[in-house]
């Protein structure tokens, strides 16, 4: 993943590469991007299917705690 160098906040440039985890039903995963807007489930989740899908990678500033967040394609493995 290529992530910005330098913070857009505060133009510190030592960003730290991270990820967000989510927990849904006790084990940790990589949060995921979901193409389109929010479209409500039955009993309180969202719908997924059929949307595109992409992990999100985070960037992190040590000096003024921005955040920037990326949800970069993976690349495709060849066989």
């Amino acid at each position: 993943m290529t992530v910005e160098q330098t913070c857009p906040s505060c133009g510190a440039d030592d960003l730290e590469q991270g990820f967000l985890a989510e927990r849904p039903g006790g084990s940790y995963s990589q949060a995921l991007w979901v193409e389109g807007p929010v479209q409500r489930a039955l009993f309180g989740g969202v719908k997924v299917r059929k949307r595109r899908q992409l992990p999100i990678t985070a960037a992190r500033c040590p000096k003024c705690f921005f955040l920037m967040f990326y949800a970069e394609p993976v690349p495709e493995e060849e066989d």
